[in-house]
């Protein structure tokens, strides 16, 4: 029996998040559809981050096992390109020890949202950021992003259906930097609860739209107030970029 890891990129503009769902496509399904075609036996594919529906990864990890003792990896990895649908892409088969496992062996996830803030949309750009076409306070922003870095209860950043009983979770980093009018805030964190980086990125966007300031998310991360009053960030400004072992 081996243990295959895959890292994996994709566009998740067309499917219905990571997650097999009946008679809807997702990116769980296509690669397991696939895998089972070339090793003809059932898989189990375990990803690291069940990702939802429109967000995108650039370092989504997965693995499984398999009896299949005489396929390379670098065949593997050929066949399933070849056979992929061409949003999904499988950049690295590694085999790997049989305690590894893609959810439970992570320490730590980085995520990217992307933002476009100018008065256009641009074509190529819009399945790839949240397109905010007012005047935002950036000075405010990158205040308030500080404030999450830390170990805090999140609980005010997810939504119901998170899997976590403990909404404790460590930001290692949180930065933001500038590519023209597109703002790229990217966050590391030892696991995430289910939407926590779109409900962040939802509060920083009222900071700069000057809603709340930046001293309001301390108040929310240590329980002073009882509700987070923002939008919940659109997915397809979402990616996964990597995860660490």
């Amino acid at each position: 029996m081996r243990n295959i890891k895959l890292t994996i990129e994709y566009d998740g503009t067309d499917y219905f998040g990571w997650q097999i769902q009946k008679r809807k496509p997702t990116i769980q399904g296509e690669i397991k559809k696939v895998l089972e075609r070339i090793l003809k036996e059932k898989i189990r594919l375990t990803g690291a981050a069940r990702t939802d529906s429109g967000v995108h990864a650039l370092g989504q990890v997965a693995n499984f096992k398999t009896t299949n003792e005489k396929l390379s990896t670098e065949s593997l990895n050929k066949a399933l390109n070849s056979l992929l649908p061409s949003d999904i892409v499988i950049k690295e088969v590694k085999e790997v020890p049989h305690s590894f496992h893609a959810r439970y062996s992570a320490k730590s996830k980085i995520y990217r949202y992307q933002i476009l803030n100018q008065f256009f949309p641009r074509a190529l750009e819009r399945r790839c950021s949240w397109h905010i076409p007012g005047p935002l306070h950036w000075r405010k922003i990158t205040e308030a992003n500080k404030y999450f870095v830390g170990k805090h209860d999140f609980s005010l950043f997810s939504v119901s259906g998170s899997s976590r009983k403990n909404k404790q979770c460590t930001v290692r980093d949180f930065r933001i930097r500038k590519v023209k009018n597109l703002y790229v805030l990217q966050i590391e964190a030892n696991y995430f609860l289910y939407k926590m980086v779109r409900r962040i990125v939802g509060a920083l966007i009222e900071v700069g739209r000057g809603k709340i300031e930046p001293e309001y998310i301390s108040v929310l991360l240590h329980g002073k107030a009882s509700t987070l009053r923002a939008r919940t960030a659109p997915p397809h400004g979402l990616f996964l970029i990597k995860v660490k072992y």
